[in-house]
């Protein structure tokens, strides 16, 4: 084998290891001065947006047109039961607890996001001045649905199937 293909091998392997990584999918409302992020597993992790470290501060901007003026850490969920039956391992526990956060998530054998979709009373004002956006509106609020007769101008609908049988639907 050549020299350059004992490089270029493990270079292709690693690649396609970490393309298999376990990702979460994070929507923003961002209407007004307060503005946050949301993640599909049903509750918010300290560098869960971005998985940086420095950006252990992330989200619930206030006031949100200025930069650096996160004040959220960290949010955290568990779930437990007693006398908890798990077919996947085929074994009875005495205590059974899922969770999410505040630095762990697992979206694939935990939390099983089934639906996260936003949905909006109007879609945001676009604004360019030369050709380029005028906010980061742009990037951040993302609509998939307009729906006219929302009471409010976002709702956030995330609903969460649980490893232990809780289907859990959250408005936001």
């Amino acid at each position: 084998m050549s020299r350059s293909m004992f490089y270029i091998i493990p270079t292709i392997l690693q690649f396609l290891l970490l393309s298999f990584g376990f990702a979460e999918e994070t929507k923003w409302i961002a209407v007004g001065d307060l503005q946050n992020w949301f993640s599909e597993a049903g509750c918010e992790i300290e560098v869960g947006r971005t998985g940086q470290i420095d950006d252990q501060q992330d989200g619930l901007r206030w006031p949100a047109f200025y930069s650096v003026q996160d004040n959220q850490a960290a949010k955290a969920m568990w779930l437990g039961c007693t006398a908890f039956y798990d077919p996947i391992v085929d074994k009875d526990f005495d205590h059974k607890v899922v969770h999410v956060g505040p630095r762990f998530i697992d979206v694939n054998n935990e939390t099983m996001p089934i639906e996260f979709t936003l949905k909006g009373k109007y879609d945001h004002t676009r604004v360019f001045v030369d050709g380029n956006p005028a906010t980061n509106l742009n990037y951040l609020d993302i609509v998939d649905e307009i729906d006219e007769n929302l009471t409010s101008d976002r709702l956030l609908i995330n609903r969460v199937q649980m490893s232990m049988g809780i289907h859990m639907t959250r408005k936001i």
